[in-house]
């Protein structure tokens, strides 16, 4: 090889280690240049709610009619006149007021349903709040202040005209509802 050439080649690989030189060293200055400080960053993040009057009920039990002992033309569900007699059951809450209503007394079985077409027929509905007659809970919005509190629903129908219940399977359905105040 001739010298010249040689002369030419160690010419050319100095152009290109200095080309990569002055590539790389740009390179890292930009790197340097652009990657900055790191800071960290925050914000708030706030939780807001409203919260309204809630209700809730639960059917603890069905309740059971029986012939009243002193009252042949009275079916009841109370067991302090009927010993076989239930009173439905039911668990009311809400977290401030709320009223206590039922649908009243609809005949179910065609005994209930003959027997609620008497002329003299009255059937209804009580709520109380123990299993005595002084018990009824009050008409309009009940406290509960969050204490779930057991309501016995008594249902009752009468021949007021005064003839006996006759012999047959009476049933009878009612609905509570509580409505937040």
């Amino acid at each position: 090889m001739s010298e010249e050439y040689l002369i030419k080649r160690e010419g050319k690989m100095k152009k290109l280690i200095r080309n990569s030189l002055i590539a790389s060293v740009v390179a890292v200055a930009g790197a340097a240049g652009f990657a900055g400080e790191a800071k960290a960053q925050s914000v708030p993040v706030d939780f807001n709610g409203t919260v309204g009057n809630v209700c809730s009920i639960t059917k603890n039990q069905d309740g059971t009619l029986a012939v009243r002992d002193v009252s042949p033309n009275t079916l009841t569900a109370k067991s302090y006149e009927v010993a076989t007699a239930i009173m439905g059951e039911i668990s009311v809450n809400c977290n401030e007021s709320g009223t206590v209503t039922d649908s009243g007394l609809t005949p179910v079985s065609a005994d209930a349903t003959t027997f609620s077409q008497r002329p003299n027929y009255r059937g209804g509905i009580e709520l109380h709040t123990n299993f005595t007659q002084e018990s009824l809970l009050p008409v309009g919005p009940t406290n509960f202040n969050g204490t779930e509190q057991t309501i016995y629903v008594q249902a009752f129908a009468v021949d007021d005209s005064g003839d006996a219940v006759p012999s047959g399977t009476y049933a009878f359905t009612t609905t509570i509802t509580v409505t937040p105040q």
